[in-house]
């Protein structure tokens, strides 16, 4: 009887840390895809800040418009 119960708690015990390894594995993959995520955003948001901050005239102004690099 006393090694049935160690056997299965030892049982427990590995599925247990199996379990815990594989929700790491997915928490990782989730940090990773909402880090690069937030680099793409942090990317599009410098960008935007520089065009915003440049000293443009009417005239380039509509010119980028029209070229499609604004």
């Amino acid at each position: 009887m006393t090694q049935l119960l160690f056997w299965g708690f030892l049982m427990v015990l590995c599925g247990l840390m199996i379990w815990g390894i594989a929700k790491m594995g997915e928490a990782t993959g989730e940090a990773r895809a909402m880090r690069k995520k937030a680099e793409e955003d942090a990317k599009d948001a410098k960008t935007a800040g520089t065009i915003v901050a440049e000293n443009r005239s009417p005239d380039d102004t509509s010119g980028r418009l029209q070229r499609g690099d604004f």
